[in-house]
């Protein structure tokens, strides 16, 4: 995971916020670092807020991005302002003042930080977005309100979904959600193949270890000596052993095929154990055996 804060937010030094139109440039150089690094294969944005508009802003200008979570992105920075000054005026003030100060404010941030606010509108590149995206609002958002993600999400072109959420605009996310994220990043990032590459390197690691080993150290990998170790740790827990600490227990992996070689072996029981904690991960707590 790699998280980073905006110019002008958090830790990163700035003067203003640009709301997504020069944090979008921020992002792309992130990317590009990543890219560069050697050490990630598909990456995936996860956004919120103003962080969920800017991965709007670039997703139409990178479609190498794996998968897109947008957590309460707003559609049109304008609409929004005019939204926030009927939310906190009881809409007591017209339209057409909060239009007059909208041009005054434009004017002055155009002047001041060379871009047009209006420009921030996140509606008019999603049409051109083609990234896998899950869409997310929350009930209670008084700020960014959930009609914003969902037209986002009507106008979207790529594979996408929309899924509704308990809370306001700052409020935690549900187990629910967090686990539909999870799942998500699992498809679009392409996790299974990673689990594949990881343990064709194990295995091939392990062969180069072995050569090297000595011949005590090669004892304990001989199958003769596993086999009463593996019998014993997988047997019913003995007598006294079976009240102590909690009995904990992998995720049942299912029927076993066949080994056709090692690295093969591996993969298949990372797969299914992974399939398996998933759907544990989505059955209500009640129903979960102890």
């Amino acid at each position: 995971v790699f998280c980073l804060d905006f110019a002008g937010s958090g830790l990163s030094d700035g003067e203003y916020l640009s709301l997504g139109y020069y944090e979008r440039d921020d992002l792309a150089v992130a990317v590009d670092y990543l890219r560069e690094s050697n050490r990630v294969t598909c990456i995936g944005l996860w956004g919120r807020s103003m962080g969920a508009s800017t991965a709007l802003l670039h997703a139409d200008r990178d479609p190498s991005i794996a998968g897109l979570v947008l957590d309460s992105p707003f559609s049109d920075l304008k609409v929004l302002c005019e939204e926030l000054v009927d939310s906190y005026t009881n809409n007591r003030v017209p339209r057409w003042v909060t239009g007059i100060a909208l041009q005054m404010i434009r004017s002055s941030i155009k002047s001041h930080a060379d871009f047009d606010i209006y420009d921030l509108t996140p509606v008019k590149h999603v049409s051109n977005s083609f990234i896998p995206a899950l869409f997310t609002a929350a009930y209670n958002d008084n700020f960014i309100k959930p009609h914003h993600a969902k037209e986002l999400h009507d106008a979207y072109q790529g594979d996408k979904n929309f899924v509704m959420v308990e809370g306001d605009h700052n409020s935690a996310r549900s187990k629910f959600f967090m686990d539909s994220v999870s799942i998500f990043f699992f498809n679009t990032l392409q996790c299974e193949k990673l689990s594949a590459r990881s343990a064709a390197h194990s295995v091939d690691g392990a062969a180069r270890w072995y050569d090297g080993a000595s011949e005590d150290q090669r004892f304990l990998l001989e199958p003769s000596s596993l086999d009463g170790l593996a019998s014993g740790a997988r047997g019913a827990p003995d007598a006294a052993t079976q009240g102590l600490g909690l009995q904990m227990r992998p995720p049942n992996a299912g029927p076993r095929a066949p080994p056709l070689h090692a690295a093969e072996d591996d993969v298949d029981i990372d797969e299914q154990m992974v399939r398996r904690a998933i759907e544990l991960s989505l059955e209500p707590t009640g129903n979960r055996a102890g």
